[in-house]
């Protein structure tokens, strides 16, 4: 098995098999959705806009750095040779890393007591099923948790798909520049605690956005990223178990028909649950 084919599978297979088929769902409040996530005043095709925050400002301290040594790990047992990060590298990748959170969970009481103002919030379904994210430069896939040998785990997978000559042969005039660096970041992007599994995390990643982004939060100055999503993309919302649902259900539906949004559902959480 040369090295190219390894890179080329284990890059092809991360970010196909992460790519969401069903929508995905990010947990906000309605402040941040009147504030601007929605509006009818930018151009056609940018009417949703979510921000991708700098990772070392994610909720996680250790975020990245995590990725980091999974990537070690995955691509030492892979590339049967050492493939450590470079300190300056490390540094420099943490001021680069721009993430945009999604979760597979639908309506999840810990997601909506950390990410949906204690239950007050709402959450957004969106469908990313055809959002060709390389083409923008950035990076769409499943999160990976970093459970103890889950990077020889994943090694030895990839190992035994590069190995099947289909797959070979699909790969031979594949003109992708994909070396270690490239997945080594890739993997750093997508790779979390495993304490955080519960959250079945969806990353939007990019390096290096061409324009940064200031907002102010918790007495931090967050760079970020805006993300543009075309108005269809938006499925639904989902209000939070402790809002007052009747009262926020008709406030959100006169602000969705008002603007343009009229195909957008607004659900109730079939959580029962006192804040």
């Amino acid at each position: 098995m040369s090295s190219t084919t390894a890179l080329l599978t284990a890059f092809a297979y991360l970010v196909t098999k992460g790519a969401p088929r069903r929508p995905v769902f990010h947990y906000t409040t309605i402040e941040a959705l009147f504030a601007g996530i929605i509006s009818n005043k930018r151009n056609p095709g940018e009417e949703i806009c979510l921000w991708a925050s700098n990772c070392e400002y994610m909720n996680d301290p250790d975020e990245i750095k995590t990725g980091m040594k999974f990537a070690e790990e995955f691509l030492t047992d892979l590339l049967e040779e050492d493939a450590l990060f470079a300190e300056d590298s490390k540094d420099n990748l943490l001021k680069k890393i721009f993430i945009l959170s999604f979760s597979e969970c639908a309506d999840e009481l810990p997601m909506w007591n950390t990410y949906g103002k204690g239950g007050k919030g709402i959450n957004l379904e969106i469908d990313l099923s055809d959002y060709l994210a390389h083409k923008k430069h950035q990076y769409l896939a499943a999160t990976l948790y970093s459970y103890p040998n889950r990077a020889r785990g994943l090694s030895e997978k990839i190992k035994k798909i590069s190995e099947n000559a289909d797959i070979k042969e699909k790969l031979k005039d594949v003109q992708l520049d994909v070396d270690t660096e490239i997945l080594s970041s890739l993997l750093a992007m997508i790779t979390k605690n495993e304490y955080y599994d519960y959250e079945k995390e969806v990353r939007l990643a990019c390096i290096g956005p061409e324009q940064v982004e200031y907002r102010l939060s918790n007495g931090l100055i967050i760079p970020y990223m805006n993300v543009f999503l075309e108005k269809e993309k938006l499925k639904s919302i989902t209000v939070g178990p402790c809002a007052d649902f009747k009262l926020t259900g008709k406030s959100l539906r006169t602000y969705l028909d008002s603007i343009g949004f009229e195909h957008v559902q607004i659900k109730q959480s079939l959580i029962n649950y006192r804040n």
